[in-house]
């Protein structure tokens, strides 16, 4: 698809709107979208932490929402040499922003209605991928940012014990995302749904046309925002 430059102040004024409303609007959902997504997360930062039992809640600083991590040991985890932790003791809490959490979801939706399309079909699918694909975002970026820094308050034991041998995954995907990585996500994200929509029903059209019959004139379509 080719761009004119009308068409590029086009896609920079939209996403800037979308933006806006859709910040605004999961601002006001964020609380209670998160609250019911509290089991999944637990479950899965569970499974990336074995040892430990993570209780989540989600606590209100003034206007401020603040994710917040417990996690319970279960299994002795190994610090240094001799030195187990036993189990039923509470490791240093995780916190993450609500806010932080959010923006995903909010800039991964501001470019599926920001950018054109050929076909109304298009916009059929984007919408049906949009709410699986925000909610693995969601999911994937929360637990494993939350297993992340309770990674990295053990690497610090084992810094100082002299047992850190290497950096763990967990950490690097959690400086990954500090660096740069919670934009980059969601970006490939919508650059993945959007391709993958447009080859798809662009086969399917192609596929049920007569051969013989010239293709229409394409048109670049904006939804309403």
């Amino acid at each position: 698809m080719s761009l004119t430059p009308a068409m590029v102040r086009a896609v920079v004024v939209r996403l800037a709107v979308a933006w806006v409303g859709l910040s605004l609007a999961l601002f006001v959902i964020g609380p209670a979208l998160f609250e019911a997504l509290l089991p999944l997360l637990k479950f899965l930062v569970d499974l990336m932490q074995p040892e430990l039992d993570a209780s989540l809640r989600l606590v209100h600083y003034g206007h401020d929402g603040v994710i917040e991590m417990r996690p319970l040991i279960v299994h002795p985890i190994r610090i240094g040499d001799g030195f187990y932790p036993p189990g039923g003791v509470l490791v240093e809490r995780a916190t993450t922003e609500l806010v932080h959490q959010l923006l995903p979801s909010a800039l991964y939706l501001s470019a599926l209605l920001a950018w054109p399309a050929r076909r109304k079909q298009e916009w059929v699918g984007r919408l049906a991928l949009a709410i699986p694909v925000t909610t693995i975002l969601v999911l994937l970026s929360t637990s494993l940012f939350l297993a992340g820094q309770l990674e990295l308050v053990l690497v610090m034991q084992r810094e100082q014990a002299g047992t850190l041998s290497r950096e763990p995954w967990l950490v690097t995907f959690l400086i990954f995302m500090e660096s740069g990585g919670r934009w980059l996500l969601p970006v490939l994200a919508a650059v993945a749904t959007i391709s993958g929509v447009s080859a798809l029903i662009g086969g399917t059209t192609a596929h049920a046309q007569p051969v013989a019959t010239p293709a229409p004139k394409e048109r670049i379509i904006f939804p309403p925002v």
